[in-house]
């Protein structure tokens, strides 16, 4: 979850600066950062509302899954059905994207 906060993982948009990927763009087309992946990214639409319907919320806000409890839980339960920010996902994706 820090690394999320803090913006370095295997996102596009950190390994884009670094020069380990050519592009920055999530599979969706919008730069791909932990705010996207967390609360806008219309691919992982679904997952997103199972994680509101846990946290009994009609919004998603970045304080409010980083920096409480349940909202870390519910956080971590999305990352682990999702994959997403994991090393798995980005050369899944990198493999797409080829």
């Amino acid at each position: 979850m820090d690394l999320l906060k803090i913006r370095y993982s295997y996102l596009k948009s950190y390994l884009y600066l670094l020069g380990y990927t050519s592009t920055n763009k999530c599979i969706c087309g919008a730069k791909e950062t932990s705010k996207h992946l967390l609360l806008n990214c219309s691919y992982f639409s679904l997952a997103r509302n199972k994680l509101k319907d846990k946290l009994a919320t009609n919004y998603l806000l970045l304080p409010l899954l980083l920096n409480t409890t349940l909202g870390i839980e519910a956080s971590i339960a999305y990352l682990s059905k999702t994959k997403i920010c994991t090393r798995k996902y980005y050369l899944a994706r990198e493999l797409v994207d080829d």
